[in-house]
């Protein structure tokens, strides 16, 4: 028994340090630690959120990169060496520059509304174009299109057609409903997503009970459409972004 004990310690030290735990906080300029912040290691995929004074404790190897998110603050990494096991880390998170909108000048009005209402239409285009950039479009669903009376009741009795279906789908008011069955289809769907992908904690943090995340997120969905494209592109951190001031608003009238 005396031999084996130098042989059970080896064992013993190798599945205690193989268990590396990566502690540290995170603070910003004036060293104020901030709260809710999601820490990712990127090469394990683990996930955990810093407390209310901006501690964390995250398991890790050395050479794994630690990733840090948080809604107005720039992102933030930070690569492990072998001395990081042996000390706090302290990361520094900077405010993101608020971006001032950029003073938009109108094409001289010529008088004539018909020319004057295309160019508008033209610079709204190419606004919503630039907008979408960055975000995918989320693909189609194989779904049952509704009928729309314009395209197919309307441009259809142009050429001489007429598409019965369509007007029965739009006069029984079976295109409205399918409408609304799609789009409550996708909230839920959207929902799920960002419940499954981002722990409770992270909800909990900003304030919001348990009980009340889901209907926290479809009031992100419903007042920041930015918050929905973000969740329907599957990206965490545009989601996490875009729900900072949503969050406030909806503290606010849950307490009123």
């Amino acid at each position: 028994m005396k031999h084996n004990l130098p042989l059970l310690f080896y064992f013993f030290s190798i599945s205690i340090f193989s268990q590396n735990i990566i502690s540290g906080k995170v603070v910003n300029e004036i060293n104020f630690g901030i709260p809710a912040v999601l820490v990712v290691n990127i090469n394990t995929d683990q996930k955990t959120y810093t407390d209310l004074n901006g501690d964390f404790s995250i398991s890790a190897n050395a050479h794994d990169e630690l990733r840090f998110i948080k809604s107005k603050f720039e992102r933030t990494f930070y690569k492990i060496e072998p001395s990081s096991f042996y000390k706090k880390i302290y990361i520094i998170m900077l405010k993101t520059p608020v971006e001032i909108k950029e003073v938009e000048i109108l094409p001289k009005l010529s008088g004539d509304l018909k020319k004057d209402s295309k160019n508008l239409t033209r610079n709204n285009k190419v606004e919503e174009l630039q907008n979408e950039i960055g975000v995918p479009r989320t693909p189609e669903k194989p779904r049952e299109k509704p009928a729309e009376v314009k395209k197919d009741i309307l441009q259809p009795l142009i050429t001489g057609r007429l598409n019965i279906t369509a007007i029965y789908d739009v006069v029984s008011g079976k295109s409205k409903r399918q409408k609304r069955l799609y789009q409550y289809d996708d909230l839920q769907e959207n929902v799920t997503w960002v419940r499954k992908n981002i722990e409770d904690d992270y909800f909990i943090n900003l304030g919001i009970p348990t009980e009340k995340i889901s209907n926290f997120i479809e009031f992100c969905f419903a007042i920041n459409t930015k918050a929905l494209k973000y969740a329907e592109a599957k990206n965490i951190s545009g989601f996490l972004v875009e729900i900072e001031e949503p969050s406030i608003k909806y503290l606010e009238r849950t307490k009123n």
